[in-house]
C-alpha cells in the first residue's frame, strides 16, 4: 500500500527532536504498509480513523482504497481533541 503523509503530519513531524521518537514513528508506518488495519479503530468525531500508539504519543490515520493517509502525531492527551 503507499502511503501518504498530510502536510499537518509533516509539520509535526519536523518539529520533532528525539531520533529515538522518530525512528519508532517509521517503524510503525513501515508496519501499516504491511498491516495497515493494525491501529485501533476511532469512535465519535474521528470515526474512520485509526491510531497507533507510541508511548505517550498516537499516529492518527485513515485508509482510502489503496492507499493509508497518515494525518497526525501527538501526545495521546492532545491528538485526540484535535480538530480533524
Amino acid at each position: 500500500m503507499e502511503v501518504i503523509l498530510t502536510d499537518q503530519f509533516k509539520k509535526v513531524y519536523s518539529k520533532i527532536k528525539n531520533d529515538a521518537i522518530k525512528e519508532k514513528i517509521w517503524k510503525q508506518v513501515r508496519k501499516l504498509e504491511f498491516m495497515p488495519e493494525a491501529g485501533k479503530p476511532l469512535s465519535g468525531k474521528l470515526k474512520g480513523r485509526r491510531s497507533v500508539r507510541i508511548a505517550p504519543f498516537r499516529i492518527i490515520y485513515h485508509l482510502e482504497e489503496d492507499k493509508i493517509i497518515i494525518e497526525d502525531f501527538d501526545h495521546r492527551k492532545i491528538v485526540y481533541e484535535k480538530e480533524s
